[in-house]
């Protein structure tokens, strides 16, 4: 990736096939989280995909806390892995969705 890509939504993040790198400050946890796994949970939950609207949207998983680092990756993902099939996606929505 080049240092002049800009990315305003998370489908940018996705068609170049990135992921996003996240920090805390409250307990120094480190994670990268799927691109294409959050765009889909973006899209479940029917929420702006603008990338700087991302940190008002997800929390750290340990404390709770907004995330203090955000940036784009290509490093692999490593959170739980993704719905792969479509019907997992399915149940996944359901849900979520309540």
């Amino acid at each position: 990736m080049s240092a002049n890509t800009r990315f305003e939504t998370l489908g940018d993040i996705t068609r170049k096939r990135g992921n996003i790198a996240v920090g805390c400050s409250g307990c120094q946890r480190r994670a990268v989280i799927s691109g294409e796994w959050l765009e889909r949970v973006f899209n479940v939950h029917r929420w702006d995909k603008r990338v700087h609207l991302i940190r008002q949207r997800i929390r750290c998983a340990r404390c709770g806390a907004r995330p203090d680092i955000l940036r784009v990756t290509h490093q692999r993902p490593t959170l739980d892995r993704p719905p792969r099939t479509e019907a997992e996606w399915r149940r996944l929505a359901a849900r979520l969705r309540g």
